[in-house]
């Protein structure tokens, strides 16, 4: 190897090694101020540093220019040169969230339509044949040979309208992205409300215009002379007369329908000892529902109503409304459609709590 040659890879090499040496210099100098900054991020006011994250983030470039001009560019990781404040509020913690929205009244209807079989339809109406007197009936032990006794029925045609029941709710798309549960809220909130409407119907629904034909409007009224004036009664004295009379028309009462207070009252009735007093025999299951208003009652024999549902409960969602679609609204509907048909109007009796002196 010539000398020449030699000599310029010593030169070559001392100035390897004079460029490794600047560069280690200034790796060591970013290390130190990074660690610098670590312990400000950890320890606010360490070293006499701004408290000002603009001030810090300045300060930074400043110290860092060598390291720009070489490079081209320097990354801060900012949230990291912002101090973290303790919040003192029983608010602002990390709570975690459920799906379960809250609602305004719990899940009470329902009880009413659930004591009625369902049979199907497929028309807009019912069409039925009712037994409206039964006098004429005229069965007796007849004389040989001789002309037996004439019966006659008295039977009435009825028209019953299936109606719609329905509601809807507009809400925003963002909203049922966005507040988890919402849309098992919404879906299982309008269920509720055709339960309850439903509910209200069967129970006082006086059968003009949309509205279907109630047990209120087709029972018979309540006989008092049940009633012993003389020894008093109870709450479980008038469910047993209602029964009776029920039981006198040739049906058989398989519920007893009131107002949840009234329900207390029942459940809780006590005698002259202050002892509670169990359900006597005969008194048919009492079922409680906020449909019945407080101070009345319903008894009956439920096989001798039924709801014929043309269309069970469907909910429907769509932007299909007005400007919905503009506004990135929904429109969720819940409908369904029914009719309520009693058989016999006999087999049911309405009547009032109010001369009680329970």
């Amino acid at each position: 190897m010539s000398d020449q040659l030699t000599q310029t890879i010593t030169g070559l090499s001392s100035d390897v090694k004079t460029w490794m040496g600047r560069n280690d210099a200034r790796v060591s100098r970013l290390q130190e101020q990074f660690d610098a900054l670590d312990l400000q991020k950890q320890f606010p006011g360490f070293g006499g540093g701004s408290s000002d994250p603009a001030a810090t983030i300045a300060k930074g470039i400043v110290e860092h220019k060598q390291a720009f001009e070489s490079h081209g560019r320097v990354r801060f990781d900012v949230p990291s040169l912002i101090q973290h404040k303790t919040f003192v509020s029983t608010n602002l913690v990390n709570p975690e969230t459920h799906p379960t929205i809250g609602t305004d009244g719990g899940f009470r209807y329902g009880n009413v339509r659930a004591l009625f079989r369902v049979v199907t339809t497929n028309s807009g109406s019912v069409f039925q044949i009712r037994e409206t007197d039964s006098s004429g009936w005229n069965a007796s032990p007849q004389v040989e040979s001789s002309a037996k006794n004439q019966s006659e029925a008295t039977l009435t045609g009825e028209t019953l309208s299936v109606q719609t029941i329905a509601h809807w709710v507009p809400v925003s798309k963002q909203a049922l992205d966005d507040v988890e549960g919402l849309e098992a809220f919404l879906r299982g909130r309008l269920l509720w409300g055709l339960d309850a409407e439903v509910d209200e119907q069967i129970v006082a629904g006086n059968g003009s215009g949309q509205n279907l034909k109630g047990l209120t409007t087709v029972a018979q009224a309540f006989d008092t002379t049940l009633l012993n004036a003389g020894a008093g009664w109870d709450l479980y004295f008038v469910a047993g007369a209602a029964a009776a009379q029920i039981r006198r028309n040739g049906y058989n009462p398989s519920f007893f329908l009131c107002h949840p207070n009234d329900g207390f009252r029942m459940r809780f009735t006590r005698d002259d000892e202050g002892r509670y007093l169990i359900p006597p025999q005969g008194i048919p299951p009492v079922v409680q529902s906020v449909a019945v208003a407080e101070g009345t009652f319903i008894a009956g024999d439920a096989s001798q109503a039924m709801i014929r549902a043309r269309q069970m409960a469907t909910i429907d969602m769509s932007e299909s409304h007005s400007d919905y679609f503009t506004k990135n609204l929904v429109a969720i509907r819940a409908e369904e459609r029914m009719c309520f048909q009693t058989t016999s109007h006999n087999a049911f009796v309405y009547g009032s709590f109010v001369t009680s002196p329970a």
